[in-house]
């Protein structure tokens, strides 16, 4: 009774590996099948070109090869000469256009930018009290794919919902 019970376990071993042997020589066979017939058909695939463009007007170009959410950041200093002027405490304003929305530091246009297509205006008008003082105001903008729309939730940490409004 001994030496069966010894015996049992290595029929099973035994059993085992050939079924193993068996199924690889079979899942080889049909790889191998698959690499003869396959055509050898050719993908072409290229990156989509996600760009952007600020316009003098404060218009933001989607210059990409794909539909774009567009968000920015917009930078105000005083400036004498070129140069950033510290402690200037004189005032100034800015009117923002519509079809934006401001979530933390950014503002972001609440809708889908088609290729060669532009977001609004982002700033409609420069109010500055009178000063020997220059405003510069900069826009610095990004732009991302439209779609799926978690790549703005992965990327820039917002919520499509909060940003995008659907028409």
């Amino acid at each position: 009774m001994k030496k069966q019970r010894k015996t049992l376990p290595l029929i099973l071993a035994v059993v085992l590996i050939l079924a193993l042997c068996i199924s690889g020589l079979a899942a080889g066979g049909v790889f191998a099948s698959l690499i003869d017939t396959t055509s050898g058909a050719q993908w072409n695939l290229r990156p989509a070109q996600v760009t952007c463009a600020v316009r003098d007007d404060y218009r933001i170009d989607n210059t990409g090869d794909i539909p774009a959410l567009i968000r920015a950041k917009v930078i105000v200093n005083w400036t004498r000469d070129g140069v950033v002027a510290a402690g200037c405490k004189d005032s100034w304003s800015l009117d923002y256009g519509e079809g934006w929305t401001q979530v933390g530091d950014y503002w972001y246009y609440t809708g889908i930018v088609p290729v060669g297509g532009q977001a609004p205006a982002l700033i409609t008008a420069v109010s500055k009290g009178g000063s020997e003082y220059e405003l510069e105001v900069q826009v610095l903008a990004e732009a991302i794919q439209a779609t799926p729309q978690r790549a703005i939730e992965e990327a820039w940490g917002v919520s499509y919902r909060d940003v995008v409004r659907s028409e």
